[in-house]
């Protein structure tokens, strides 16, 4: 159970740290110029899973960086996804 709650807790805070380095503006000036690891989700939640782990877990622990990439990676994609309109919203009515 413990276990399960440090891949969490790196994970959750490895996807915290990349939305937070991401939000410097020279991090974005990276972003737009398509530069890795910063344009790339896999990428960065691959350095911020190991650095997170690595601060916040022991020595004897720092595996559980394996299942919290994935939980990172996950919650990258749900918190950055662009947002997407339904298809069948009634159309405007055209100005003339």
């Amino acid at each position: 159970m413990v276990d399960l709650l440090h891949a969490l807790l790196v994970g959750l805070s490895a996807a915290g740290l990349v939305v937070a380095l991401r939000a410097l503006p020279f991090v974005q000036r990276l972003i737009r110029e398509q530069k890795k690891p910063w344009a790339c989700d896999v990428c960065m939640s691959f350095w911020c899973t190991g650095a997170t782990a690595f601060v916040l877990l022991p020595l004897t622990e720092v595996w559980a960086a394996a299942p919290g990439f994935a939980i990172a990676l996950l919650t990258l994609r749900k918190l950055t996804e662009p947002l997407r309109l339904p298809s069948n919203l009634p159309k405007l009515p055209e100005e003339e």
